[in-house]
């Protein structure tokens, strides 16, 4: 079915060779969308020319495999993000072989959307999550107004009710994910704990008095520790150490080649020495990022002129040397960064998937116990329908992030972890970092789960202001690449932050979430993403990260009943219990919850 204002005729669905795609404003003006991209079934990004009639039509062929169609729109009520018309599910496709037909952009991602939320929705409700009377009005609403366009007589009403369907099956899919994922945390990331106190004997000792406090979280929750390379680009370094161990339990250390090895075998240690001495002194953990990048910012000159025989030893020293030297120190490592995207000496799959094989064996032969780590970026994959890598045009068909990884896992590649970057908001329309709303991230992570390994968020970054700059070295765009809510503010960075982290700890499968900047200075990637102001002053981001990261500590204390038991239900991660009686302490207990557990202690009254 579609409106019923606009001509049957001239609208149909899909079924010819030739498919113009159509959009209206508010106002009923035409507009063609900024950016484009399609999709296939299973929403991975591949090649497809679009062209424009008169600026105002998108224009592309049909073929006989459906394919999704991915635009950035604005919603005003919600946000200018990249949306998904999928023909609710179907896709678009060639029905007859030759003519032209139309479809309405903005009805297509109204119904889209709605029956994503509504399928996801009811397969909620059968797993047993209790879902809101909130998010099942909001799903209503949307139903109704899609109705109402699609009896719709007049051009503008039949566009304002698709506006509010999509604006409400948009909030109702955010609604949604969140409601999931606070039900997932109190499932996975909390276990029940019992710890019974006994005597010499093995009698119970009742009314013992048990506090409990932990120290702890099971995951890590890290930032990058790039400003020991820069530390006098900071207001004030001394003051940003304090912040980070406030906040963060772990930090990532960075060894970018051109700075790690700037001459070849002349590794640079002093700064990693001091950022992982400064970790540990801390009681910090740490995790290794990138050994192997093959972006243009990170191969230095003198690498860039050896061949690929001489590039496979320099790769495979590249990788051992520092996870040999921190193998006491460092557990997990980023052994491959942006395979496919960052590849300035342009090779080929099976020449990155080798080099891989030779980082992931030169880390398990200096770490036996190390995790090794796939890094994606642009984790859509929008990259390959604009036939680009980071350096320019490619030379060869890409593969997707995920279909590289499906590619290693089809040669029988071992390694443990997947991470995810999750950069959002800046670069300008088509860089890859446009917004999406928070039911699409939570789906991304769960489709990268389905592989089976370890997910680590590892980079992270929106920005706090909602304009374009020259204060920051990468990028300096901001308002083209869309927004979440409404325009960026300090306000807007925390509420996302509270939101995607939730998800991705909702998420089982996550074992870390790391941000990337935590001030704002020179050299941060994402403009204005700092959690800190450049004077190193706490933004609104930085409060509502401490909070929630502390709502998910656990601090109780209890009396032992008659059987000498006190029980409680907790977060994952380690804690200091200290046992009472009659107002001394008895007895202190380090404790690793994993999982479900009860802790037998003996004590000595005499």
């Amino acid at each position: 079915m579609i409106p019923r204002f606009f001509n049957k005729e001239k609208f149909g669905e899909a079924s010819s060779s030739i498919l113009v795609i159509e959009a209206f404003d508010e106002r009923g003006n035409p507009f063609a969308p900024p950016y484009i991209y399609a999709s296939d079934s299973e929403g991975e990004p591949f090649p497809l020319s679009f062209w424009k009639e008169g600026e105002v039509k998108w224009v592309c062929p049909l073929f006989n495999k459906p394919f999704f169609i991915n635009v950035i729109w604005e919603i005003k009520g919600f946000g200018k993000l990249i949306l998904t018309a999928d023909n609710e599910g179907k896709g678009y496709k060639r029905e007859r072989q030759h003519g032209r037909s139309s479809i309405i952009l903005n009805y297509e991602l109204a119904k889209s959307h709605l029956k994503r939320i509504l399928e996801h929705y009811e397969s909620g409700l059968k797993e047993g999550y209790i879902l809101s009377s909130e998010l099942k009005n909001l799903i209503q609403e949307a139903q109704k107004f899609l109705k109402e366009a699609e009896n719709a007589s007049d051009k503008i009403e039949c566009l304002v009710f698709l506006n509010e369907s999509l604006r409400n099956s948009l909030w109702a899919g955010e609604k949604l994910a969140l409601e999931i994922a606070k039900q997932n945390i109190e499932k996975f990331r909390k276990a029940n704990v019992t710890i019974r106190i006994v005597d010499e004997t093995g009698k119970p000792i009742e009314n013992a008095k048990i506090v409990v406090k932990q120290i702890d979280h099971e995951i890590m929750f890290a930032c990058n520790t790039r400003n020991f390379e820069m530390r006098d680009s900071l207001a004030n370094f001394d003051i940003y150490l304090e912040r980070f161990k406030e906040l963060f339990n772990a930090g990532m250390v960075h060894f970018f080649w051109p700075t790690f090895e700037p001459e070849e075998e002349k590794y640079r240690w002093e700064t990693r020495d001091v950022a992982v001495n400064w970790l540990k002194s801390n009681g910090l953990r740490i995790w290794g990022h990138l050994l192997i990048w093959l972006h243009e910012w990170n191969v230095p000159e003198w690498a860039k002129r050896k061949t690929y025989r001489e590039l496979k030893e320099i790769i495979r020293k590249l990788c051992y040397e520092p996870a040999c030297r921190y193998r006491d120190s460092i557990y997990f490592w980023n052994v491959f960064n942006e395979p496919e995207w960052g590849n300035v000496l342009q090779l080929s799959v099976d020449q990155q998937i080798e080099l891989l094989k030779i980082g992931l064996k030169a880390v398990n032969e200096a770490n036996p116990e190390a995790v090794r780590m796939i890094n994606l970026t642009i984790i859509w994959g929008e990259y390959v329908a604009w036939e680009r890598t980071a350096e320019g045009l490619a030379k060869r068909r890409l593969l997707t992030p995920i279909q590289f990884l499906k590619e290693v896992e089809r040669r029988g590649i071992y390694y443990e972890a997947i991470g995810l970057q999750l950069y959002m908001g800046f670069g300008g329309t088509g860089s890859g970092f446009s917004v999406r709303d928070m039911f699409t991230i939570s789906k991304i992570i769960e489709k990268y789960s389905q592989l089976g390994k370890e997910i680590h968020i590892t980079e992270l970054g929106t920005p706090s202001r909602f304009e374009n700059t020259d204060k920051f070295r990468f990028f300096k765009v901001v308002t083209e690449a869309g927004y979440w809510h409404k325009p960026w503010d300090e306000e807007t960075q925390a509420d996302w932050i509270e939101q995607f982290y939730t998800i991705a700890f909702g998420n089982p499968n996550v074992k870390s979430i790391s941000w990337f900047d935590l001030a704002d200075y020179k050299n941060a990637f994402v403009p204005w993403s700092g959690l800190l102001n450049e004077d190193m002053t706490p933004k609104r981001s930085y409060y509502r990260l401490k909070n929630l990261l502390n709502s998910w500590l656990t601090n109780n204390e209890g009396i032992t009943n008659k059987y000498g038991e006190y029980s409680f239900r907790g977060f994952k991660g380690r804690y200091k219990i200290k046992i009472m009686k009659d107002e001394k302490m008895i007895n202190t207990l380090d404790l690793n919850v994993k999982s479900d557990i009860k802790v037998v202690i003996t004590l000595d009254l005499s």
